[in-house]
């Protein structure tokens, strides 16, 4: 997922249960935005975050827990880190594939 302005991308580690967030420079390369790769997730865990999407204006990234049908929430900062907001719960079982707006 890469955010509308082209700045930050981010990707899901199911097995670990985080998000890696990047800045991506004006030449295309990619710079760590935490240097233990998680930006989201870690201590309060994202669960098996397998898909994840960004709204269309690049404020909230989601990401759907596919193990426990959950949805984490977070808000992107304008440095590209993520604050946990509060999520849901309820899916179905076998719930796959996440589209935002």
């Amino acid at each position: 997922m890469v955010t509308p302005d082209g700045s930050y991308t981010y990707v899901a580690n199911p097995q670990a249960g985080t998000i890696t967030g990047y800045a991506i420079g004006n030449d295309g390369r990619l710079r760590l935005l935490d240097a233990d790769g998680v930006t989201g997730g870690g201590e309060d865990r994202t669960g098996d975050p397998r898909d994840i999407e960004l709204c269309a204006d690049g404020h909230y990234l989601y990401a759907l827990n596919n193990v426990g049908f959950t949805l984490g929430i977070f808000q992107v900062n304008r440095n590209g880190s993520l604050t946990r907001l509060p999520g849901a719960r309820g899916f179905p079982l076998n719930s796959v594939g996440i589209a935002a707006f």
